[in-house]
């Protein structure tokens, strides 16, 4: 199954040490995995699965390492409520 791949990479993360490198590889990782296997996971998951998948790649996109950036821009999440959001919605995923 390819959600085996996004699974394996969330996972993962969630066990890495909470550094910024870690969180901006993951979500560029996980970004560029999502929108390569998009339409097969959309074939493949039902839609609410799919769905959490597709939150976390907005969460992903919301990141921002720079706290200047995020003091400015208010939607943009650091490392903590990344890593928060994204457990989150992982555990909801392996319901």
């Amino acid at each position: 199954m390819k959600c085996d791949k996004i699974n394996e990479l969330i996972a993962t993360y969630l066990k890495s040490d909470l550094e910024y490198t870690s969180s901006e590889n993951f979500c560029n990782i996980y970004m560029n995995m999502f929108f390569d296997l998009f339409d097969e996971l959309e074939n493949e998951l039902q839609p609410s699965l799919f769905e959490v998948l597709d939150d976390i790649n907005i969460v992903c996109d919301s990141y921002e390492k720079d706290i200047n950036i995020r003091n400015m821009e208010k939607f943009c999440i650091g490392e903590i409520e990344l890593k928060e959001k994204i457990k989150l919605l992982f555990d909801k995923f392996n319901i």
